[in-house]
């Protein structure tokens, strides 16, 4: 059984978001392999919207047990030409939108008393990459 939470549409600084389509094919995949999923859209800048999607489908599935926070976005430039936008986004959905999502996820994982979480990071949380200093602020290697 599968739960799944998308962002879709654009912000501002990027050039592409997922879309409606991609939550389509997730669930086709999903249920190709004869399991259960509950997809629903909400944003991990908003976390009401994001608990109250994560508690839909902890309702319908019975409960849960594995929670990755893989929420990212991603746009690049030199630091002193990103835009005021570009630097909060990053940060809202890479770094904050994690925290939220573990925020909503550990109520219901203490209630099942076990279950574990995955936060991705990646090269950018160990290493400096050129173009990206708002991503690289996001993605710290988290333990």
């Amino acid at each position: 059984m599968l739960s799944t939470i998308h962002l879709f549409g654009s912000l501002p600084s990027l050039t592409r978001g997922a879309t409606r389509e991609d939550l389509d094919e997730t669930v086709s995949a999903v249920e190709r392999l004869d399991r259960r999923i509950v997809a629903r859209v909400a944003d991990v800048r908003d976390p009401d919207g994001l608990a109250a999607a994560l508690d839909e489908g902890v309702g319908e599935l019975g409960g849960l047990d594995t929670v990755v926070a893989n929420a990212g976005i991603a746009s690049y430039g030199m630091s002193v030409d990103l835009t005021e936008q570009m630097w909060p986004d990053m940060l809202d959905v890479n770094l904050t939108g994690v925290w939220h999502t573990a925020k909503a996820a550990v109520p219901h994982l203490r209630a099942r008393g076990a279950g574990s979480m995955v936060f991705t990071s990646s090269i950018g949380g160990l290493k400096g990459i050129m173009q990206v200093a708002h991503y690289v602020s996001a993605k710290p290697v988290r333990t």
